[in-house]
């Protein structure tokens, strides 16, 4: 089998930039699975995602890596350009906020859980308490492992194990109300300081 790396990535709203990463694994050449995984973002953020996504938001870049199943090393790499922009008309989250996918596997340990952060919802989708609504994250849940179970036909998502050269299959799907944080995603956004004289 072939290990490949997929990447999708665009634009935040304070000159950010966001990235999420999914892993798959199956004998197609780096053409066919990154091909399926453009088909996999674009019908999952036009569907479903976009119209929660603030209009500042969008997915510009997709990337695959095919690595070396002995090291895990990049052997060749393939990208495309998307353009995938959110439609919501709810406020912009801070940029450290993030949508969590979560991947299981079958494997009942912590080695059988990955997560993918993606860019927040706009404020239309949060209950007063700052949570997910729970209609809406059983859409992104829902509308995601459909896309995996297509993608399947091409390329199987799966939990890479870098220290181990091993994978585990995706089976189940989760989103939770609770958001979560990429602290690293404003790293390149320039702080602009207010002061008082003490």
């Amino acid at each position: 089998m072939t290990i490949f790396r997929h990447r999708l990535s665009g634009p935040g709203a304070a000159g950010d930039v966001w990235t999420t990463t999914l892993h798959s694994q199956s004998a197609s050449t780096l053409a066919n699975a990154h091909t399926a995984f453009v088909t996999l973002v674009s019908g999952f953020i036009t569907t479903t995602l976009a119209p929660m996504w603030p209009n500042d938001i969008s997915a510009n870049s997709v990337i695959t890596d095919q690595l070396d199943a002995t090291t895990g090393k990049n052997v060749s790499q393939t990208s495309s350009t998307v353009s995938l922009p959110g439609t919501g008309a709810g406020a912009t989250l801070p940029g450290r906020d993030a949508l969590v996918i979560g991947l299981r596997t079958a494997s009942s340990t912590r080695r059988g859980r990955g997560r993918m952060f993606w860019p927040a919802p706009d404020s239309t989708h949060l209950t007063a308490s700052g949570l997910l609504l729970s209609a809406d994250a059983t859409a992104l849940a829902s509308a995601f492992a459909a896309r995996l179970n297509t993608f399947k036909s091409v390329s199987i998502g799966c939990i890479w194990h870098d220290d181990l050269k091993s994978f585990d299959n995706i089976v189940t799907v989760t989103v939770g109300n609770v958001l979560g944080t990429q602290r690293r995603r404003t790293n390149k956004v320039v702080t602009s300081y207010a002061s008082a004289t003490v």
